[in-house]
């Protein structure tokens, strides 16, 4: 009985160090955050957008098999809009820009829009805190 005890104290000892471990990695990248931001229409993915706030790569894309269609997408925050990114449809690429001018502790808007081969826009906005 001695044994189990003394085992049970150590799992739960490494149970609390990686506990520990999980929490201090999760506090070191609490400022990193992806935004994504996905239109869809009858079904399927039209268009996307994701932002990653730690390094501030934004990226679009349109649905490939959508020749003459277009994504553009981009952020929107207190001091104006930083950085906006375009893709045409009708090839698997998405198209990424750097974004410059924005701090941490803002809000924001991820703007993505959507135009099909017919001219039909549907635009999508996500708020974040970051």
């Amino acid at each position: 009985m001695n044994k189990v005890s003394k085992v049970s104290r150590a799992l739960a000892a490494a149970a609390l160090a990686t506990a520990g471990l999980v929490a201090g990695a999760s506090a070191a990248s609490a400022h990193t955050t992806t935004v994504d931001s996905v239109i869809v229409a009858n079904g399927e993915w039209k268009a996307y957008a994701t932002l990653n706030t730690g390094t501030g790569i934004l990226c679009v894309r349109a649905y490939h098999s959508v020749p003459g269609a277009t994504a553009y997408a981009a952020v929107v925050a207190g001091n104006g809009q930083h950085g906006e990114v375009l893709d045409r449809g009708g090839d698997s690429d998405r198209r990424c820009t750097q974004l410059y001018g924005y701090y941490h502790g803002q809000y924001a808007t991820l703007f993505v829009e959507f135009i099909n081969s017919a001219g039909q826009q549907t635009v999508k906005t996500v708020g974040f805190h970051y």
